[in-house]
């Protein structure tokens, strides 16, 4: 069984909620190869900290008209 002892979102440590590591206990798949979050590249990613609470700020990057845009499939 794993067992989430400590939990971290960006700089911040953020408390484990109680019975997170039950819920967990069946939730994990082995699959034969990864699946890959395409759209997660387009943004960069902040954390911050307003009156006590944490907030994630995805900001979309700028796409440069001139640059090569490679897909993979």
């Amino acid at each position: 069984m794993i067992v989430v002892t400590k939990m971290k979102l960006g700089d911040y440590d953020v408390p484990v909620p109680v019975g997170l590591s039950e819920l967990l206990k069946d939730a994990w798949v082995l699959k034969d190869r990864p699946e890959a979050n395409t759209s997660a590249g387009e943004y960069t990613r902040r954390i911050e900290m307003r009156n006590g609470r944490l907030y994630t700020i995805l900001t979309k990057k700028e796409v440069n008209a001139n640059a090569k845009t490679t897909k993979r499939v």
